[in-house]
């Protein structure tokens, strides 16, 4: 199957597939620790979960690898059946696809472990999409790193600049197509 992916200035969030769950998350990057946000919809768009975690790490790539394993993590715990995990961080993305072609060395345990936690969890596939398409998680990740604020929620108790976004998406993806 050929996915096409939009380009940067037409990306934006799309819907999963009716009974999917996507899960899209990103980090921001302190001088001694970074913040995780995971964020999960529904295919209605609608916010079924956020999730924000302090890993102690300042390296970029290390701190998306954790992002990823624990959105796996989250999605193999709560048995979320067909789950889209996507993320705007490209080599991450590409060194779980990669099969163990060209992984750069930063990523090759992360790599495995990403291996051998969904090796009986095939629901569960990754995507890639430009920042503006992630914009909401990246809100997210933005305000917990500066706020220090760490745990889970949903829209009722979101920041209303997040909210706002969520909201925004939602109505912006319900008519929109998914072209895969």
């Amino acid at each position: 199957m050929l996915t096409r992916v939009p380009t940067r200035s037409n990306a934006r969030w799309c819907c999963p597939n009716q009974g999917m769950l996507k899960l899209n998350f990103d980090v921001a990057i302190g001088d001694l620790s970074s913040c995780i946000a995971i964020v999960a919809r529904d295919w209605r768009g609608k916010l079924v979960f956020a999730i924000l975690k302090k890993v102690n790490t300042n390296i970029p790539v290390q701190a998306e690898a954790n992002a990823i394993l624990l959105a796996i993590h989250i999605a193999i715990n709560f048995s979320f059946c067909n789950c889209v995990i996507e993320s705007d961080c490209k080599v991450c993305i590409d060194a779980i696809k990669a099969g163990g072609n060209l992984i750069p060395w930063r990523l090759l345990n992360f790599a495995d472990s990403i291996k051998n936690v969904i090796s009986d969890y095939s629901h569960v596939s990754f995507n890639w999409v430009h920042r503006e398409a992630n914009h909401a998680v990246h809100v997210l990740a933005n305000w917990s790193l500066i706020q220090s604020f760490f745990g889970s929620f949903d829209l009722g108790f979101g920041l209303p600049s997040f909210v706002n976004v969520i909201l925004a998406e939602a109505s912006q993806a319900s008519v929109s197509v998914v072209v895969q």
